[in-house]
């Protein structure tokens, strides 16, 4: 699928700006943290003379200081403003040279006469490397030039382009075979109207609707939550947020709103999906209007807030300060934070365009060759013709690998009746490079079959072709499967508070018992989900959890209560006894669904 646009351009062109000193002093910038931080002011930072040295000590990369220059700067990333530029989007291969990746349109770079997949090989004389920064080679300013060395079909040209005015577009939409594709690479002021016009605009496109959110790293929460209102109406839900007081507040979609489609929607997401986009692709789920394939973004579960002179005017004077005033939760109440939104689908980023556009097709008027997949609530419509051809069938194929236990697929036939049908059938029907992600020693009949099988599928368990689900899980093995799903190494874990030791330290080695695991996973669900973060308020030793669970250790009673609240817990296994691996995997299964983190 063709990248309409991408954030690329404008982040470049931000990045060359030069940033000076903060107009604000130490004094006011730690009444803005007292005021509106989220999480608590370390002690040693009143001790710190300067903003820029109170703003690094707090370890958070979002709360920064924003120059007028780099504030503007940041506005126009946002927003889509014109910025001067070349109007191209590259991107560094092997070698150090740039490859053009799209001309914009009506851009500088097009006027010279470049193209998409030319090499740059050198500016102005300068060879590129590895090294060469040359984003700040390539910016200037207006109607100066820069001379590039570009290699196009095995021959080499100097072009000359003359920087100019690039209008930098967050949204554009056109159809993809037969497919309505909406990409928006940021959540600013137009980008609510821009969905509005293209879901009117394809409204009597059959089928799903596509939208790439590949490249976009956020933007304003009203846009988000703007954008998605379209796709499930009025008065909904969208998104919680959760101040350093441990309140809540919320944002609903206007009453007034329509819900224009009933199609639902297929997100294309990637590690450099984020924040506003997180959240829109969360609601989407928690609403049951999508899905999502692609990979796992980004993981930024924390909202911020621009001081600027419209809220202190005695403090900015074109200047701001971009805090984290927040953490932000889906309608159903799930974190995105470190684990980012896992998609419906795992698929690589070279697949994903073409795997959603063949999930996109919709019902066609005959049934024959078509594969119908029930999946997260929604049904889809695969035409195999399409599917089968040399260019979408390496997608195809992985999305068959991609597929969970809790799909459903049947063929249509002659008669317009359907078939029920595996991925391993139709691999093997159409000669398919197949290759599952089951455990192959996991029958369907095991009682964790569907809870390791899914995370499998998920790619949230480490790879590998056996798990031996009946064998005692290790202390460590236990945690790094809930680190690998959670995205985090050891020390993040721990950083978060969600590292149980048992008095003796981790113990790698050692066997774990299944209340140690729900000691864990208790912390986890507190951390995920506001539910989990209710629950485990409750005080360790209230009698009435002491009734309740008289079969755990006292000190375990209290994420008994909580994975039960939850629907996660197992009452029928023994507390004390050591846990299997399979035992694991559905515990960690259990909590991962019960906190809405999942597609199903």
């Amino acid at each position: 699928m063709k990248r309409l646009i991408s954030g690329m351009l404008a982040l470049g062109l931000a990045l060359t700006l030069s940033f000076p000193a903060a107009a604000l002093d130490s004094q006011e910038t730690l009444e803005l943290l007292e005021l509106y931080y989220v999480n608590d002011i370390p002690p040693e930072v009143y001790q710190l003379d300067s903003p820029e040295e109170i703003l690094e000590a707090l370890g958070d990369p979002y709360t920064e200081y924003l120059s007028a220059q780099r504030y503007a700067a940041f506005m126009s990333s946002v927003n889509g403003q014109s910025l001067v530029g070349l109007g191209v989007i590259v991107q560094q291969e092997e070698d150090g040279s740039l490859r053009i990746r799209e001309v914009l349109p009506d851009s500088p770079a097009q006027v010279a006469g470049l193209e998409a997949n030319d090499r740059i090989l050198s500016i102005d004389g300068v060879k590129i490397t590895a090294e060469t920064n040359y984003l700040a080679m390539l910016a200037g300013e207006e109607d100066t030039s820069v001379i590039l060395s570009v290699q196009r079909e095995g021959e080499t040209a100097d072009y000359v382009v003359i920087r100019g005015a690039v209008s930098v577009p967050i949204v554009a939409s056109e159809l993809v075979d037969g497919v309505p594709v909406i990409e928006c690479v940021s959540f600013g002021d137009s980008t609510a109207e821009a969905f509005y016009r293209a879901l009117v605009e394809y409204a009597d496109q059959p089928g799903a609707w596509v939208v790439d959110l590949r490249s976009n790293g956020g933007g304003s929460v009203e846009a988000s939550v703007g954008a998605a209102a379209w796709f499930v109406g009025g008065n909904r839900m969208l998104v919680f947020f959760r101040d350093s007081d441990d309140q809540y507040s919320s944002l609903y979609s206007y009453s007034y709103v329509p819900d224009l489609t009933d199609r639902p929607a297929i997100i294309l997401t990637s590690e450099n999906t984020a924040s506003g986009a997180e959240l829109f692709s969360a609601a989407l789920r928690d609403h049951e209007a999508a899905i999502a394939v692609g990979q796992r973004t980004f993981g930024k579960g924390v909202a911020q807030s621009l001081l600027d002179k419209e809220s202190f005017p005695e403090y900015f004077d074109g200047d701001a300060l971009k805090m984290t005033t927040s953490r932000f939760f889906s309608p159903n109440g799930s974190t995105n934070d470190t684990v980012g939104v896992i998609p419906t689908l795992v698929i690589s980023d070279k697949n994903a365009p073409a795997a959603a556009l063949l999930l996109a097709q919709g019902r066609p008027k005959t049934v024959k060759a078509t594969l119908q997949i029930a999946l997260a609530g929604q049904n889809f419509f695969v035409h195999l013709d399409m599917a089968t051809k040399e260019e979408y069938r390496e997608a195809f194929t992985e999305l068959l690998e991609a597929l969970p236990p809790s799909a459903v697929l049947a063929t249509g036939n002659n008669t317009g009746n359907w078939n029920p049908t595996t991925p391993k059938k139709l691999a093997r029907e159409y000669d398919l490079d197949f290759h599952s992600r089951e455990y192959s020693d996991v029958t369907a009949e095991h009682p964790n079959a569907h809870a390791i099988q899914t995370l499998a599928a998920l790619e949230l368990l480490e790879g590998g072709r056996k798990f031996e689900p009946d064998k005692e899980v290790t202390r460590g093995e236990f945690f790094d499967m809930v680190g690998c799903a959670l995205d985090m190494d050891r020390a993040l874990m721990a950083k978060n508070g969600l590292i149980s030791g048992d008095g003796r330290g981790l113990r790698e080695d050692a066997p774990i018992t299944y209340q140690e695991m729900c000691a864990a996973l208790a912390k986890v669900a507190g951390w995920a989900c506001m539910d989990g973060f209710d629950y485990n308020r409750i005080l360790p030793g209230n009698e009435a959890v002491a009734i309740s669970y008289p079969a755990f250790s006292p000190w375990a009673r209290n994420a008994a209560y909580v994975l039960d609240q939850m629907e996660a817990l197992d009452l029928t296994l023994a507390p004390k006894a050591n846990a299997t691996r399979g035992q694991a995997a559905q515990l960690l299964y259990d909590t991962l669904r019960a906190s809405n983190l999942l597609w199903e």
